[in-house]
């Protein structure tokens, strides 16, 4: 066995960043988020307990799945005291929540395809993956990770920390970001370092070949 070992290379420090408070319409949106979410929250469990109660009492769960339904069942209450929702109830309920609370509207249809695939995926029949990306698409999930309000928010300040060390730095700016998935957070780093004319060198990995290709054609012609 040969064991090699690279001497540590002394990085010199840098000045902490000024810590940023929480714009009141930040904190406007985010207390509102956290309420729709519970409401949601509440609706999807009454959907999604009783049709994986249904799928445990049939047998239908595959066994590598058994122990998640299991626990998904005790998390919702499984089928409960009360009538689940019929699918064009639940849909009628999340439909009513969209128009009072809009910040759901990126987050609803990825909640409604992962519902609707729960018999399959938990028979074993259906591979979450092509739930969640149908087709190798983005679709459903991209806006779950960059046009919610409260992913912004967070995508925003990872490009302002990004350009607060670019600033600290001289020459080109070099980036290796692990798991970069949809690139919604890639996105508005890369936008913040072109508006301030840094140039950089990003490399973008996943797991998923699916991912990296389709952030390729995306974005490889912006920047």
């Amino acid at each position: 066995t040969v064991s090699l070992e690279r001497a540590a290379t002394p990085v010199a420090s840098l000045p902490e960043p000024r810590p940023m408070a929480i714009a009141a319409g930040d904190a406007k949106v985010f207390a509102e988020t956290e309420t729709a979410m519970a409401c949601l929250l509440d609706v999807a469990r009454r959907r999604a307990g009783p049709v994986v109660a249904d799928l445990l009492a049939a047998g239908s769960v595959a066994p590598q799945h058994a122990r998640l339904a299991r626990a998904f069942e005790k998390m919702t209450g499984g089928a409960g005291d009360m009538p689940a929702p019929s699918e064009a109830e639940f849909a009628t309920a999340v439909a009513r929540l969209r128009e009072q609370f809009p910040v759901l509207d990126p987050l609803v249809p990825l909640l409604e395809a992962c519902i609707s695939a729960y018999p399959g995926v938990l028979a074993g029949t259906t591979a979450p993956a092509s739930v969640m990306f149908p087709g190798g698409s983005v679709d459903l999930v991209r806006p779950v990770y960059g046009e919610s309000a409260v992913s912004r928010f967070y995508n925003e300040r990872v490009a302002q920390a990004v350009l607060f060390l670019a600033g600290q730095r001289r020459g080109p700016l070099r980036i290796v970001e692990i798991g970069a998935g949809t690139g919604s957070t890639t996105t508005a780093v890369l936008d913040a370092l072109a508006a301030a004319g840094v140039e950089c060198d990003y490399l973008y990995t996943d797991l998923w070949d699916k991912l990296v290709d389709e952030a390729r054609t995306r974005l490889a012609p912006r920047y």
